[in-house]
C-alpha cells in the first residue's frame, strides 16, 4: 500500500516536472522570438527587460563555445530566481 502511494506520488512530482519545463521552453522561444524581432535596440516589442529576457537576450548576443543551449538557459535561471534560504520543501 505504501509502495502504491509512493509511486503515484512520484509520478506526480514527474507530470508536475514536465509541464514546468514545457512552460519554460515556450518562454524561451517567446523571449528568442521577441529578441530577433527587434533587433538591436534592447527592449523587447512586449517591453521586457525581466531578469530571464535580460539572460535570454546576453545568451543570443553571446556567440561561440560559449553559448547555452535552451536547457541550461532554464536551468541557470531556475538558480539565480529561487529563494535564498532553508525551505521546507
Amino acid at each position: 500500500m505504501l509502495n502504491i502511494l509512493v509511486c503515484n506520488r512520484l509520478k506526480g512530482i514527474r507530470e508536475a516536472h514536465d509541464q514546468l519545463m514545457n512552460f519554460m521552453q515556450v518562454q524561451v522561444n517567446q523571449r528568442k522570438a521577441e529578441i530577433h524581432s527587434v533587433g538591436e535596440t534592447g527592449a523587447t516589442s512586449s517591453g521586457r527587460s525581466d531578469a530571464f529576457t535580460l539572460l535570454v537576450k546576453a545568451n543570443e548576443d553571446e556567440g561561440g563555445k560559449f553559448k547555452l543551449d535552451d536547457q541550461e538557459l532554464v536551468c541557470l535561471s531556475r538558480h539565480q530566481c529561487r529563494p535564498r534560504g532553508n525551505l521546507d520543501i
